[in-house]
């Protein structure tokens, strides 16, 4: 007998939010469309997965490349009667596979597609469990960045086995229109108290969920041209240094400039994380994944919303008011 495993899968291939076509299609899916019909390769060792990525994804670090392969592999294995979870900002939306790996060739004809689909029977008529009801077990899992990756089995099972043991199922059209909405205010520096001065001690407060012990940095010792404003310790010594950039869409993307900053302030092996209330444009994008020894993540205002959202139970009254929310979820401004 097959072992079933559990999966969160993320619902925004391509940086796209995809959860409605997730829910009306009664599906999951990623992207990396060039990659055509993966179909040979379920159940393949991993070596020959990454040579295919790595010639239709040319300039890639290897340790991106790892990363990414790893998720695509994670996902084409996933097996009929295994466990979805998608979580999509304070909710997740469970259900089980009811079909094996599947390549929609209609949806690889741009680099936005997402053809790459398992067949998902969604839990609850669809709607979510709010993430707050899980279990402390449950709950932690889903704490992954990745797009695609392995979540308790038996904990999953038994939330979508056991409805009633939660009070309310939530809307996701409700959820995605209030997230729009975060993000538009965000974009355009609209949220009173969400400014330069305050957002590194809103962005410490929500990054403490991932990275206990995370620290504000004075500048005044920094090198010159460097850029750390927090910084986190890991077990074996690892750093992770953190530049929070306030910035508004009518003043344009994020760019270059951030990403040589904050790796100037970094040494090999550190990891950066660059957060900012606006988007990226592609050449910090690619800058940023061009040292394999110092990498250096951007999460841009979408990503930023999206995990504001996941941890609102885990925030205090006085933290939500600094990223711009009350605990009902209510946008200020």
């Amino acid at each position: 007998m097959t072992s079933k495993n559990a999966w969160a899968v993320r619902p925004k291939p391509n940086g796209i939010d995809r959860i409605e076509e997730f829910l009306e299609n009664g599906m999951a899916a990623i992207g990396w469309p060039d990659l055509g019909n993966l179909n040979a390769f379920v159940g393949c060792n991993w070596e020959k997965l990454q040579q295919k990525f790595e010639k239709h994804y040319p300039g890639t670090g290897s340790r991106s490349v790892g990363q990414q392969v790893g998720i695509v592999n994670r996902f084409i294995n996933i097996k009929k009667g295994d466990i979805i979870a998608v979580p999509s900002g304070q909710n997740v939306f469970f259900g089980k596979v009811k079909g094996g790996y599947s390549f929609q060739k209609k949806l690889a004809n741009n680099s936005n597609g997402y053809p790459h689909w398992v067949r998902v029977e969604y839990a609850f008529d669809g709607h979510a469990i709010p993430r707050e009801q899980l279990s402390a077990k449950l709950y932690a899992s889903l704490k992954g960045r990745m797009s695609v990756f392995g979540i308790p089995y038996k904990f999953a099972q038994k939330a979508i086995e056991n409805p009633d043991r939660y009070q309310q199922k939530v809307n996701p059209r409700k959820t995605k229109n209030l997230l729009k909405m975060y993000i538009r205010k965000l974009k355009a520096g609209a949220i009173p108290g969400v400014n330069e001065k305050q957002l590194e001690i809103a962005v410490q407060a929500l990054l403490s969920c991932y990275f206990p012990g995370i620290e504000q940095l004075s500048k005044r010792n920094a090198p010159r041209g460097a850029d750390t404003d927090l910084m986190a310790k890991l077990p074996g010594n690892v750093l992770v240094r953190v530049q929070v950039k306030c910035y508004q869409a009518d003043l344009g993307k994020l760019g270059v400039d951030a990403v040589e900053q904050l790796r100037k302030s970094m040494d090999p092996g550190d990891n950066g994380i660059i957060v900012t209330t606006s988007e990226a444009d592609k050449a910090a994008l690619k800058l940023a994944k061009a040292d394999d020894e110092k990498p250096i993540e951007i999460i841009d205002v979408n990503d930023f919303a999206e995990l504001v959202f996941e941890n609102t139970s885990q925030l205090s009254d006085e933290e939500l008011y600094w990223l711009g929310l009350n605990r009902a979820l209510e946008v200020r401004g």
